[in-house]
């Protein structure tokens, strides 16, 4: 069968549960400069959470 169909929708999946994601965004905020600041440039590689 065709995978066009399983993929015409996207689908958000969340991974870790709440606390676990508020433990990497707490984490991320103290190792990584903010998005915003000049020069800095951050690519995600397929972090999903």
């Amino acid at each position: 069968s065709s995978d066009s169909l399983f993929y015409s929708a996207p689908r958000f999946v969340t991974h870790i549960d709440d606390p676990a994601i508020n433990a990497l965004t707490n984490y991320y905020s103290l190792v990584f400069p903010p998005s915003n600041t000049p020069g800095v440039s951050l690519l995600d590689m397929c972090s999903s959470w």
